[in-house]
């Protein structure tokens, strides 16, 4: 009996590690694959979550060729809550760039 427990959990440790894996890919793929190209201004990035998944997040929004928006956002807490809490700021429809920065 003590075996098969053992069996269960692991089965289900090994699902959990590979869920977290597959939101860690998903999280991962929203970042933004390059940054902006702007004449006076060089941009670099690097994200280093604390764990597999986190609730860190960067974006740029290009408003034209002299003008970008940059957010970098840090949802309070860690792990997969705070991951989904910050990938919604990736798929709102609400993101509107202002006429003038």
């Amino acid at each position: 009996m003590l075996r098969e427990a053992r069996e269960q959990l692991a089965r289900q440790l090994s699902d959990i590690n590979n869920e977290l894996e597959m939101a860690r890919e998903i999280q991962l793929s929203i970042l933004p694959f390059e940054t902006p190209k702007i004449k006076v201004l060089e941009i670099a990035a690097r994200y280093i979550p604390m764990s597999s998944v986190a609730g860190d997040f960067y974006d740029f929004i290009v408003v034209d060729e002299k003008h970008v928006g940059i957010l970098v956002a840090d949802v309070s807490g860690h792990g997969l809550p705070a991951a989904l809490i910050a990938s919604m700021l990736k798929v709102c429809p609400s993101r509107s760039i202002p006429a003038r920065l």
